[in-house]
């Protein structure tokens, strides 16, 4: 595709990714993953690798910067900053590329929004483009309602996600799924994948839905804009986690 890397380059970049990473798994003594998900992977990829040399450790996140009490004054002012003036809007976060499985999201958002006191309803997809992202956003732009903020300061990322009434991450694979907990410490509520590390780390503390279905996630994302007692208990559960 125009203005992309050649295949050839993302081929060299595989390459150098699998060699380093063979080194490193085969001449570490302790080998950190950042989930159960992502040590079974080691384990299916390294057949030789011993489950007793890997030690899981989850990702943590900053608590000075992502907690329930972001005010609406700031919630304001930062939506402001991304020329946001929309009322009520969902949020994806993360890079635009295959692998997150927007256009699903996009799918189950057209479906939402052709119900009458969902017109208002906006989708916010803050991140940058990655590989191959040319498609999806043209997608993107031909879908009313979705907006794209591009590039994001991380400082600015509390106050979006806190902004938004359903954090959806539906990935097709996570080593951790960072968003998902950063969400959740914000107070929002969260649909994700059920898939990979996702799975794990939401666990019972938002909605999991099979990554492919439009319908199963339209239906969820509704539920919770149209139930304030499940926006609630998903609130609370998110905090909790």
């Amino acid at each position: 595709q125009a203005g992309l890397p050649s295949l050839k380059i993302f081929q060299k970049d595989l390459r150098r990714l699998n060699f380093f990473t063979d080194y490193a798994v085969n001449h570490s003594d302790k080998i950190i993953a950042i989930s159960n998900s992502t040590k079974n992977d080691l384990l299916k990829i390294y057949p030789k690798l011993k489950e007793e040399k890997i030690k899981v450790i989850y990702h943590g996140y900053d608590k000075e910067i992502f907690h329930e009490n972001i005010s609406q004054e700031e919630i304001e002012k930062i939506k402001n900053r991304y020329m946001l003036h929309v009322s009520r809007y969902m949020i994806f976060v993360g890079t635009i590329q295959p692998r997150k499985n927007i256009e699903t999201l996009l799918e189950a958002f057209k479906i939402l929004r052709r119900k009458e006191v969902h017109k208002d309803l906006n989708l916010v997809i803050a991140g940058s483009e990655g590989w191959l992202a040319e498609n999806i956003v043209e997608k993107i732009k031909k879908t009313p309602g979705a907006i794209m903020t591009g590039k994001f300061e991380t400082a600015d990322l509390p106050a979006l996600i806190a902004g938004a009434e359903v954090f959806v991450l539906p990935s097709l694979y996570e080593g951790f799924g960072l968003p998902v907990l950063e969400a959740m410490a914000c107070g929002t509520p969260v649909v994700a994948a059920k898939n990979s590390s996702l799975e794990e780390i939401v666990n019972t503390s938002g909605l999991l839905f099979k990554a492919k279905n439009v319908d199963q996630l339209a239906q969820m994302m509704q539920s919770i804009l149209e139930n304030d007692k499940l926006k609630s208990t998903l609130r609370e559960k998110g905090l909790s986690r």
